[in-house]
């Protein structure tokens, strides 16, 4: 080892020395160097030779922030304590070459511009090193001051380049995010919107019940399962009994009162499954998939004891002081082969109910009377004989 001068020595020397031209930066950096400060970039030198960290030391001392290490393992230490932008090692060190320093940096530090100084060029590691990007730029020994400097602030300018795409990746990351939940949020709303208006276009206003548009669509469809699998599906048309009489006597606000209660009274008796709709006016209409004839009657009558016993309100205004409806049942494929078919059937029956004397369940069958808007309705002495069906509530 040769003998070397003190260091304020060296460095008084240096500074009387006359100042040497840089070469041009290069026109990729040109714009990005000129809003860099670049002792703001601390530079990690590592070297197991004093002399080769002092004449790091002594060139560079005004251009860049300047840390040392002699061995592998101690500029590792370093790495770990604070961020640096550039690392430069020397190859042939004891213990841990350069290469092998380096590339325990990539995964660590992905941002660090790695710089190593050798002067044997064959060197396999290196060459393969090189190659896969882990070292952004050899320089070979001996190295030039000028040269040293320029290949450092190119690195740097890297470094700040690397870091400022990160950041605007981050930005961009966080905007698009930011912009996937207003999408989402706004999706979601616009899912419940539509989910709100399809469930307004088929509920009846009045009383919450599906009304007369999806009541045609759900039984259609029922038909078309029933057809596909075998099983039976019945049909339920009810209507209130003297319901003219009560508005009459109580006023037509009351009489929606009553059709709202008697709709939830229908709504907690039949099953999840089965299709409750308002089919017009005060008559209503049950869809009831895989059921048998005989069940829906015997269904329907249950119901039907359930609203002559339930206290309406006003309920003394109608004959007998009770609420009363009258039941019509169809099935298919029993009652017919198409859906309008079952459906006629179906209303054929809530006409011989009413025929019959009301407050009564009466299953289709052959024979019975075909409704016709002339037609006489059986009627209570204390309710006037209407000319019409339309008017016999």
């Amino acid at each position: 080892m040769t003998d070397v001068k003190p260091l304020d020595d060296l460095l008084q020397e240096l500074d009387n020395l006359p100042a040497v031209d840089e070469p041009e930066a290069a026109p990729i950096s040109s714009s990005i160097a000129s809003k860099i400060d670049y002792r703001d970039y601390p530079v990690l030198v590592v070297d197991d030779e004093e002399e080769n960290i002092l004449a790091f030391q002594l060139n560079f001392r005004h251009d860049f922030t300047v840390d040392t290490a002699l061995s592998g393992p101690e500029a590792l230490d370093l790495l770990a304590q604070r961020e640096y932008s550039v690392v430069v090692t020397d190859q042939r060190m004891p213990g841990m070459t350069g290469v092998e320093l380096l590339e325990q940096t990539v995964d660590l530090y992905p941002h660090l511009i790695r710089i190593i100084v050798t002067g044997y060029t064959d060197n396999q590691s290196l060459i393969d090193a090189i190659n896969m990007g882990r070292i952004y730029k050899y320089v070979t020994k001996p190295w030039s001051r000028d040269e040293m400097a320029v290949t450092i602030k190119r690195a740097i300018e890297a470094y700040s380049l690397a870091l400022e795409n990160d950041r605007l990746f981050h930005e961009l990351q966080t905007k698009n995010e930011e912009l996937e939940r207003t999408v989402a949020e706004r999706t979601r709303k616009l899912r419940e919107a539509n989910a709100k208006l399809h469930q307004l276009a088929i509920t009846d206003g009045l009383t919450g019940l599906f009304n007369h548009r999806y009541f045609h669509e759900k039984w259609r469809e029922e038909i078309k399962r029933s057809e596909r699998y075998g099983e039976p599906v019945a049909l339920l048309m009810m209507d209130v009994d003297w319901f003219k009489n009560y508005n009459d006597r109580r006023g037509h606000p009351r009489g929606d009162v009553l059709l709202r209660d008697l709709s939830m009274l229908l709504e907690q008796n039949f099953r999840e499954v089965d299709v409750v709709a308002r089919y017009g006016g005060e008559e209503f209409a049950v869809i009831l998939p895989r059921t048998p004839k005989g069940d829906a009657a015997r269904l329907a009558d249950r119901i039907r004891g359930q609203i002559e016993v339930t206290e309406f309100p006003d309920r003394e205004v109608q004959p007998g002081g009770r609420l009363t409806c009258s039941f019509g049942l169809a099935a298919f494929p029993d009652d017919g082969g198409t859906a309008s078919t079952v459906l006629e059937r179906a209303d054929q029956a809530l006409y011989a109910a009413k025929q019959q004397g009301r407050n009564r369940v009466v299953t289709y069958q052959p024979g019975l009377p075909i409704p016709h808007p002339d037609a006489p309705v059986y009627t209570s002495e204390e309710i006037a004989p209407p000319t019409s069906r339309s008017k016999d509530k």
